[in-house]
């Protein structure tokens, strides 16, 4: 029986230990009390349990275990997106950790605020010229004189040298009281002040227009405000006169018949710059000026027999005074004279 007992625990520790059991009781039980062995002489039960635990179909399950559809489900178990997108996050947030470029960027606003510390440099000073210009009265006619006044301030932080005024317009020429030569010299709040006066020479628009322009030998802070051009209104007035020309052979200060001088030629010159005309008297001795500028004009015949006075006339656009035009002889041209001594010495 002891024999039966000890194959029959054998058996029983094959079968546990090839089915993973423990083996622990049926030793316990061999040792413990060697009546147990009895029951394990019904050896039959001990046999059974290989059925149970060997029963492959509960487990494997290949069926169950082989569901491919549950098991994949690509779009609720894979669902990476999130999963690697979070990931990313992370190597982006890694970063900070080895933060070379935010510590590029401290060292960056050093230099940034070393070029902050330009404006010292851009701070050079630089005079900055203002002028001024003026007429001398609202508006003019053609044959007024035109005054004008300049005021040149140095409203920079540095000295300008060599200012100088040039101008245009429609005045003729003239220079600046003031502003003679290249030798003005302004330091920072001082002004120099000039002033003109000249005779319009250009009548072709209907103001008296004159720009200047202030100048000087360094570069100007705001050269916007160094040209300065103003213009004031011109009332253009023309007329004329008419006369007639006569050479007095008797020299009795009258126009007798026979004296008047044809083919005389006659300059008539205004008082303004470029006011001259010129004609010829016709068979009649007359002659006549028209569309001139008002104003005054001196009358100079042209004669190699004859002198002449040179008269003025004035010209007013209303009406045309009549000149008259005497000439004496000239008489040096042709006396000849001799004298013989009757007595010896």
């Amino acid at each position: 029986m002891k024999r039966l007992s000890r194959v029959a625990a054998a058996a029983t520790l094959a079968v546990a230990m090839s089915l993973g059991v423990s083996a622990g009781p049926v030793f316990a039980a061999e040792t413990e009390t060697p009546a147990a062995a009895a029951p394990a002489a019904d050896s039959p039960p001990p046999s059974a349990p290989e059925t149970p635990t060997t029963k492959p179909a509960p487990t494997s399950r290949p069926a169950p275990t082989t569901k491919p559809a549950p098991t994949t489900e690509p779009s609720r178990t894979a669902k990476p997106s999130p999963t690697s997108v979070k990931p990313s996050e992370t190597a982006v947030k890694d970063p900070p950790s080895s933060e070379p470029v935010p510590t590029s960027t401290p060292s960056t606003r050093p230099t940034s605020t070393t070029s902050a510390s330009a404006p010292p440099a851009a701070a050079e000073e630089h005079p900055d010229l203002r002028l001024t210009v003026a007429f001398g009265q609202p508006s003019y006619r053609q044959n007024d004189p035109v005054w004008a006044r300049v005021s040149v301030v140095n409203a920079g932080t540095g000295t300008a040298t060599g200012v100088r005024l040039t101008d245009s317009g429609t005045l003729a020429s003239h220079t600046w009281n003031g502003f003679t030569g290249m030798y003005i010299v302004l330091a920072p709040g001082q002004t120099a002040e000039g002033s003109t006066w000249a005779y319009i020479a250009d009548f072709t628009e209907d103001v008296v227009r004159l720009q200047v322009e202030v100048t000087s030998a360094e570069p100007d802070a705001e050269p916007a405000d160094n040209l300065v051009t103003i213009t004031a209104p011109l009332t253009v007035v023309r007329g004329g006169f008419t006369g007639i020309a006569y050479g007095d052979y008797n020299r009795n200060h009258v126009l007798d018949p026979g004296e008047v001088l044809p083919g005389l030629r006659i300059q008539a010159s205004g008082q303004g710059a470029g006011w001259s005309a010129e004609t010829v008297t016709d068979s009649q001795g007359r002659f006549a000026f028209h569309d001139l500028l008002a104003g005054t004009w001196h009358v100079y015949p042209s004669s190699p027999d004859w002198t002449f006075t040179y008269p003025a006339v004035e010209v007013d656009g209303v009406s045309e005074p009549e000149v008259v035009l005497r000439g004496e002889y000239d008489i040096t041209g042709w006396l000849t004279g001799s004298a013989r001594l009757s007595a010896s010495t």
